[in-house]
């Protein structure tokens, strides 16, 4: 298998600076590849040559009103050879509005030729544990990558079997019209999930100035507000608290008790924004992927793709809130991902599953 190994993420994104377009981050975490490689390259690329709004794309005026512009043909030409997917080889290039980042194991070589992901491996990776702090630590490094873009506004955290349930622009339209993170941080006054504060331990509160009233639990994937972004990725002290005395397994520091159960990735950021008295500006629900769970299972339905058609994207995309929405979008929706966990790895379009897939990405 020919791999492409990493390609510099520091590359400005020539058109979105010019018109200084603000971006989405998508951050995934991932084992190795992404099983739903193809799908994300279509939905990627039905985002090209689009912007968010009808006068972002200022160059036609500038070719037909040059006495009312700053500008000259020629910077309107270089303008519209920047903007456009004609000439861009990488399909994270050829559209504007997301910036893609990846994290998958440090072992892993690269993106097959022609993956959507070739180019967006960010250069420090650690390996992940799964239920451990190591995954807000590639949480965090994927932050720190994603905040090196002055234009990342809004901060997405995925999985690799996510799968998007509306059409980029839409997804778009959304995230950016939203004033609040979409994470838990509110609590028993006003929160979606239930604290667990019995996974608090009174040694997280030495030399932090955390406390048990700011204890905080919420889906592990999320939507960031950049100055949230900012405080997640680059705080010390409550992470090192979490890192410490935040894990699962038998308890070494508590003779008392025989098991510790605490999962960082459900507690850190909103346990976080609550010590920094940002709840007020989290969604209070913390819903950005949508799941089923069966019962007290402690892991949600993996679909497959036999499960997959054009009523079960409905379905799951009625299961939802109403919600404000940018003016410029088509209709009231709210953005949810799914995640998908097929029989086998698929790397083109199939018989009915993408298909049913295509059904919502083709539509706001």
């Amino acid at each position: 298998m020919q791999v492409f190994p990493a390609v510099t993420l520091k590359a400005p994104d020539a058109c979105a600076s010019k018109l200084q377009h603000p971006k989405v981050a998508l951050m995934f975490v991932m084992r190795g590849d992404n099983t739903h490689d193809w799908l994300w390259g279509q939905w990627l690329l039905q985002a090209a040559d689009k912007y968010s709004t009808l006068n972002a794309f200022r160059a036609a005026e500038c070719s037909q009103q040059s006495d009312k512009c700053a500008c000259d043909q020629k910077t309107v030409q270089q303008l519209i050879h920047d903007c456009s997917s004609e000439n861009k080889h990488l399909v994270t290039r050829k559209q504007h509005l997301f910036s893609v980042y990846t994290h998958p194991s440090p072992t892993y070589a690269g993106f097959p030729k022609g993956s959507t992901f070739t180019g967006t491996l960010v250069d420090n990776r650690i390996q992940v544990i799964w239920g451990s702090h190591t995954m807000i630590t590639a949480t965090r490094l994927l932050l720190t990558a994603a905040l090196e873009e002055p234009l990342n506004q809004r901060f997405i955290l995925l999985g690799d079997t996510a799968i998007p349930l509306y059409s980029p622009l839409m997804t778009y339209h959304q995230l950016m019209s939203e004033d609040k993170s979409r994470i838990d941080a509110c609590g028993p006054d006003g929160g979606f999930h239930e604290v667990n504060d019995w996974r608090w331990h009174d040694s997280m509160a030495n030399g932090t100035g955390l406390s048990k009233e700011h204890w905080r639990k919420s889906s592990q994937w999320f939507s960031l507000l950049r100055h949230h972004a900012e405080m997640a990725g680059t705080e010390t002290e409550v992470n090192g608290a979490f890192a410490t005395h935040c894990y699962f397994g038998t308890d070494h520091e508590d003779a008392s008790q025989k098991d510790r159960s605490c999962v960082s990735d459900e507690h850190y950021i909103p346990t976080l924004l609550a010590f920094k008295n940002e709840s007020g500006h989290t969604d209070c629900r913390g819903e950005l992927v949508k799941a089923t769970w069966p019962g007290t299972v402690p892991h949600p339905v993996s679909w497959t793709p036999a499960d997959i058609s054009a009523p079960f994207i409905e379905q799951q995309r009625m299961n939802v809130l109403e919600c404000s929405i940018h003016r410029n979008a088509s209709r009231v929706a709210e953005l949810r991902f799914t995640s998908v966990q097929p029989d086998n790895v698929i790397q083109g379009p199939t018989a009915g599953f993408h298909q049913a897939l295509l059904h919502f990405s083709t539509r706001a």
